[in-house]
Formats: structure tokens, sequence, C-alpha cells
């Protein structure tokens, strides 16, 4: 019994280490938890509006952030670069975003380019609410198994997403 109870426990341990290149999605929302919580933090100490794109063709999740509101100024956002993070997050290769809805307009269907999306954290560390629904194409290795979906909400007070199994709608 003791011994079914260890080769259980290593088992559990190695596991993981053959899954080499496929992204369980819980993990993805984590790390890109952790994004947001350093971009949030920033918004709140510097007070200025940040902006997340993500990077549809090059798989990149990229921050930007606006020193001066003025209104002649049609885009005037700034890479952020010197931060103790990291403030560039990839997207694993096998995703596809299938929607993306920013405060309620998919903005995939909107979009005709598809190329870049972003939303913006305001300086007091609010979110536009949104909703990405997204495929897991890696996690279709052979024909009998079919892609896995699901959909990360954007919280707009935690600027925290919350992870679905299912594709979820405004």
């Amino acid at each position: 019994m003791v011994v079914i109870v260890i080769i259980g426990i290593i088992g559990t341990a190695i596991v993981p280490l053959f899954r080499t290149g496929q992204h369980e999605p819980k993990e993805f929302a984590g790390q890109l938890n952790e994004f947001m919580l350093a971009v949030w933090q920033e918004a709140l100490t510097d007070k200025h509006i940040y902006r997340v794109n993500f990077y549809l063709e090059k798989n990149r999740i990229k921050v930007f952030y606006k020193q001066e509101i003025t209104a002649e100024e049609k885009d005037g956002f700034i890479p952020v670069t010197q931060v103790p993070w990291k403030p560039e997050l990839a997207i694993p290769s096998s995703y596809e975003i299938i929607n993306f809805y920013i405060e309620n307009k998919d903005e995939m269907a909107a979009s005709t380019e598809r190329g870049e999306l972003w939303f913006y954290i305001t300086p007091a560390g609010l979110a536009q609410p949104v909703i990405i629904n997204i495929i897991d194409r890696g996690q279709a290795d052979d024909e009998e198994r079919i892609a896995q979906q699901f959909s990360l909400v954007l919280n707009p007070f935690s600027v925290q997403f919350e992870y679905y199994d299912t594709f979820q709608r405004p």
C-alpha cells in the first residue's frame, strides 16, 4: 500500500514534465493575472492611463502608458520599459482568440485586420470590461481529440481575469 502511494506521488510530480510544448489554460490565466496585477499597480502608483495591447499575429501582450491626457494627441502612448517586471507576455502559439469583447462589443468581428486589440486601465485602477474566448488548438494533437475552448473574463474592479471552461458572452 505504501509503495503504491509513493509511486502515485512520484507520478504526479513527473507526468507534467512530459507535457512540454503544451500549455494549460489555467496556467496561462495565472500568468496573465500576475501580469495584470503589475500593470494595475503601476497605474495606481504613477497615475497614468495604461493600455494593454494584444498582438494576435505575434502572440504577444505588451503594455503602454500615457503621461498626459491632451485633446490634441490622437494616441500618445509610450511603451513601458523601465519597470521591475517584464512589460510583455507571450500568448501560447496554439491559442486562437475567437472573440475579444470590450465593453460588450466583439472587437474581433468589428475589426477587419484582427492584428492588434487593446483595452485600458485608468489611474483609478479600473479597467474596461473584457471577455476573451480562446481555442487551444494544441490540445487537439490527433483526430480523436477536440480542441479545448475556454474563456477569460476581466473583472473591471480587481483587474483580474476569471477562467471559464466554456465561451462567455456579454
